[in-house]
């Protein structure tokens, strides 16, 4: 995994000048134990001492300091974010810590697989200034604190949702159990911004590509509140003037969705392979559709189901009609065959990783290996989507030659 560290400029000064404000408007709480490991931690920033040699307090005395700072900076990036560009790393590089005291060796002799937060419950709570942050970010309407901290943000935002699957894979529970628990509609801000992370125009580079957390949005999300951030996403890639812009011809609307770059088409994916919960719900409603003896499908893109007429008409009028003959377009994209199978490999990156890190079978070491094949090959999937099949024949021969 590496030091969460070593990929940063020296910054730890500004996230322990934070915190020394925060203890001094909290002096019943005392932050003492955080105090004096940001100061190790400066200390090794500045080549001053090996960071293997800096011990992590343990989470019992090292997480209730971070709750308490955390929430303090939540409540700051909310009230200033013309500061985003400081306040969001300082909040990233706190959050980390959460993950240390359960991969820091305590002795010299190996011991058990320990967890970063003892419930589900845990890690929820912890996540509530963490989604405040990206609410404040997402809801904002003004362009220039956003351009002002762009990178901040992405850096922000790519990290804290792969520190996610870290914890989930620290949780010693399946994913599939992990994210149903997790779910929750405070996370459709971290989407929000993976989908604008998405855009190549801005070129920003962060150490975990955004196409790869995309699926951790996506399964952070309840199926309803996912279904409406992506229906959001594609009108601002069609239709930038809203739906009260006139209608695009079909030519010209298959014509940008045959330009668009292969990592927003991949989260242009139907509803039901993303959040298969759906698959099952009215479009409009979200009434059980598994129990009806007929369901409705739109004729158009043949995407969105419903439990009867009224339910269509009013989505059609609610939100529908603007892109029935988008989804249509975009599904006649993804149905050939070398965009299919860019997607389906796409996809399959995420479950890979995601076995990896919960793998028993491979040490450290290896684990390092395989994340290293599968982050530059993600970085490549961004970009070149020509690249997908020889990097995937890469992975499997590593697979094969580390007997997973």
């Amino acid at each position: 995994m590496g030091s969460i560290f070593a990929q940063q400029a020296p910054f730890m000064p500004i996230v322990i000048n934070f915190v020394v404000g925060v203890q001094s408007v909290t002096p019943d709480t005392s932050l003492t134990t955080l105090l004096v490991y940001l100061e190790h931690l400066a200390r090794a920033e500045r080549n001053e001492a090996k960071l293997h040699d800096v011990r992590c307090p343990r989470k019992a005395l090292l997480y209730p300091c971070l709750d308490v700072v955390l929430k303090a900076l939540a409540n700051r990036v909310a009230q200033q974010p013309q500061a985003w560009r400081y306040l969001l790393p300082a909040a990233m590089r706190l959050f980390q810590l959460y993950q240390l005291p359960a991969t820091e060796p305590r002795t010299t002799t190996p011991r058990k697989h320990e967890t970063t937060f003892d419930t589900v419950e845990d890690f929820l709570s912890a996540m509530i200034p963490m989604d405040q942050m990206a609410e404040a970010v997402g809801r904002s309407n003004n362009p220039q604190h956003i351009a002002d901290a762009r990178q901040a943000i992405a850096e922000f935002a790519t990290e804290v949702l792969q520190m996610i699957s870290y914890h989930q894979a620290f949780s010693r529970t399946a994913a599939t159990v992990w994210f149903q628990k997790t779910r929750r509609t405070a996370a459709r801000h971290w989407l929000r911004i993976v989908y604008s992370l998405l855009d190549e125009r801005f070129g920003l580079e962060t150490y975990h590509p955004p196409l790869s957390v995309l699926c951790l949005a996506e399964r952070s999300v309840p199926g309803f509140d996912g279904m409406i951030q992506q229906h959001s996403f594609a009108l601002s890639l069609f239709f930038p003037g809203g739906l009260m812009q006139a209608p695009l011809p079909r030519s010209e609307l298959d014509a940008l969705v045959r330009d668009l770059p292969i990592n927003q088409l991949f989260a242009l994916r139907p509803v039901s392979d993303i959040w298969p919960d759906r698959s099952h719900s009215c479009a409009h409603c979200g009434q059980d559709l598994t129990a009806l003896p007929k369901r409705r499908a739109c004729k158009g893109c043949k995407r969105p189901a419903y439990c009867n007429e009224r339910c269509q008409k009013g989505d059609w009028q609610n939100k529908h009609s603007g892109v029935c003959k988008l989804w249509a377009s975009v599904d006649e994209r993804m149905s050939q065959d070398n965009v299919k199978n860019c997607i389906a490999d796409i996809a399959h990156w995420s479950r890979v990783e995601e076995l990896l890190q919960s793998s028993p079978h491979l040490d450290g070491e290896k684990v390092q290996r395989v994340m290293e094949v599968i982050r530059d090959s993600r970085i490549v999937l961004c970009s070149r989507p020509e690249r997908v099949a020889e990097n995937s024949r890469k992975l499997f021969a590593l697979l094969e030659e580390l007997h997973v």
